[in-house]
């Protein structure tokens, strides 16, 4: 009979998206619980990030577009898949020029595998899964520039403000930074500097780990939040359909019986 291989096959559906949905449950929980604590080190890194770039600042100024040499720029985007498309959008914002350190599995892999991006690409590191990990991919990501050598600028393209939008910061100038307006100091304005610039090149690259991060916990909420809703059409849609097939084959049963009962001699 067609009617109970189609009534199994609802059921085994029926099943299938249950079990999805608990899946997307789970990424939407983790999440849900993951994003306070991201929130609050974006934050956090931030405003430290503020005080020390004044404190630059009140001793020398350099822009970005003013140095010479073909940049180099970091590019912050998401680890971990589920993330919509988060990795897509943020690769087809890319400058056009300059060679390009990718922090992000999810990101790199969504690099074309061939192409004038892909030829660009001169390394590749994970970003950090969680706000634990902010400071030893920040370290990473030092520690492969400075592998790289790259003797031009440097910059960092990461999300802002849980966006999917990239934002162009300074992390490395090229040649000398000078000012006239260097305030008096204990040590000698060179120490100062150079001990400000450290933290500032250090805070740079974990506010924008913080913020990619950011990004990529709210661009998983999303995508949970969608196919949890997709999933609760999907399902309302087979529970009808298996209502349907039920109630044929209850039909179908009692045609049977009612037919049996009709053949039988009086």
């Amino acid at each position: 009979m067609r009617e109970p291989v189609d009534l199994y096959a609802a059921e085994r559906a029926i099943d299938a998206v249950l079990s999805i949905q608990q899946v997307v449950k789970a990424v939407w929980t983790l999440a849900r619980a993951q994003q306070p604590r991201v929130e609050a080190a974006a934050s956090d890194a931030s405003a430290y990030l503020d005080r020390v770039e004044e404190l630059v600042e009140r001793f020398a100024r350099r822009s970005f577009e003013q140095t010479q040499g073909s940049p180099m720029w970091v590019v912050v985007g998401p680890e971990r898949p589920f993330c919509g498309g988060l990795a897509r959008q943020l690769i087809e914002q890319l400058p056009a020029e300059g060679s390009l350190l990718l922090v992000g599995r999810r990101l790199t892999e969504a690099v074309p595998p061939s192409g004038p991006i892909r030829d660009r690409v001169a390394s590749s590191l994970p970003a950090a899964a969680g706000p634990e990990e902010l400071d030893r991919c920040a370290r990473q990501v030092a520690a492969a520039l400075l592998d790289l050598a790259h003797a031009g600028p440097v910059g960092i393209l990461h999300p802002k403000d849980g966006g999917s939008g990239l934002e162009r910061t300074v992390l490395l100038a090229a040649g000398p930074l000078e000012s006239e307006r260097a305030p008096e100091t204990y040590s000698a304005s060179a120490v100062v500097l150079g001990t400000a610039l450290q933290e500032a090149v250090s805070g740079r690259l974990v506010v924008a780990l913080a913020e990619g991060l950011r990004s990529e916990v709210r661009a998983r909420l999303q995508a949970a939040d969608a196919a949890r809703q997709s999933g609760e059409k999907r399902l309302a849609s087979l529970r009808q359909r298996w209502r349907v097939l039920r109630q044929e084959s209850i039909t179908a049963e009692l045609v049977e019986l009612f037919a049996g009962r009709l053949s039988e001699p009086a």
